[in-house]
């Protein structure tokens, strides 16, 4: 069983996404820091919802639910999505997240880079 949730992300997260993960974490309000540590983890990880639940609220595995963009969805579907369901903690991690990947002008290509301003976009308006 991991004490605390860095833990937890530090387990699953390899060095790199739990870096990004931090700065995600880093560029939101305090009460948004867990789902934005925990953003990568439903999507990218093996972890479970049991250990999540470990050490989120209730609202928070929502929030986290949303921001796991599911196979059968583009990636401007899950963006409407996560616009539609209005759920703060989603957006302003999935936002605090684009602008995290925009700010790392040396890995990031042009077409990835209209992408998420393009998704910036519509999250903001």
């Amino acid at each position: 069983m991991f004490k605390d949730l860095n833990e937890l992300c530090k387990h699953y997260y390899d060095n790199k996404t739990y870096a990004h993960a931090c700065d995600v974490a880093a560029r939101v309000i305090p009460e948004y820091r867990n789902v934005a540590l925990c953003h990568d983890l439903l999507e990218d990880t093996e972890v479970t919802i049991a250990e999540l639940k470990a050490f989120l609220r209730f609202d928070e595995i929502i929030s986290l639910a949303l921001l796991s963009r599911k196979d059968e969805n583009t990636y401007f579907d899950y963006i409407r999505v996560i616009k539609e369901y209005n759920d703060k903690a989603a957006m302003a991690v999935n936002i605090a997240d684009l602008e995290d990947h925009i700010a790392k002008t040396e890995t990031l290509s042009d077409s990835l880079r209209r992408r998420y301003t393009k998704a910036l976009k519509i999250l903001k308006t």
